[in-house]
């Protein structure tokens, strides 16, 4: 899909990335989920099933902390600027002890907050307002991009990934 331009493109976008990738996650068996079997998030690295969960829902809440802030203030929040690889084992860390069914429903309701929240704003809100802009190239992003970044991208890698290691495995 094309990056969204606008609102109703961006509910379209999550909402296809997220029925396309759940019904594959839930036909993973949880004995199967804790084997560091994907490509990582990181060069040269691998990953579990449950790890890329995890990142899904660490980026699905940070969005989520983005929305709260900017509720309550009126104004944009900062944005990680660690390293991505340090994000990416921030997030397997912190969900690492949750039952993989536990950590499906946390996605589930992540993704229904996300989808709920972006209802209530407006194409102005998302797509006309500079939210973030890059130290290193001064590239803007609007909200509407950063929440398409951190939610129907790795929505979308995280179904490819999964195909990829179905396919390998049979």
């Amino acid at each position: 899909m094309p990056i969204p331009a606008n609102r109703n493109a961006l509910i379209a976008d999550i909402t296809h990335e997220f029925g396309e990738l759940r019904p594959v996650l839930g036909s993973i068996a949880p004995k199967d989920t804790s084997q560091p079997v994907l490509e990582g998030q990181i060069k040269n690295t691998r990953m579990s099933p449950h790890d890329l969960v995890a990142y899904l829902v660490g980026w699905g809440e940070e969005v989520l902390r983005w929305n709260r802030h900017w509720e309550e203030t009126g104004k944009p929040c900062a944005i990680p600027n660690a390293k991505f690889g340090e994000i990416a084992r921030g997030f397997y860390a912190a969900y690492a002890g949750v039952p993989w069914a536990g950590l499906l429903q946390k996605l589930d309701s992540i993704y229904g907050e996300i989808l709920a929240f972006l209802d209530r704003r407006t194409e102005a809100e998302l797509y006309e307002t500079v939210w973030y802009t890059t130290l290193t190239s001064q590239q803007a992003y609007t909200f509407g991009r950063l929440i398409q970044l951190n939610t129907a991208s790795p929505l979308r890698s995280a179904y490819h990934r999964l195909q990829h290691w179905r396919q390998v495995d049979d």
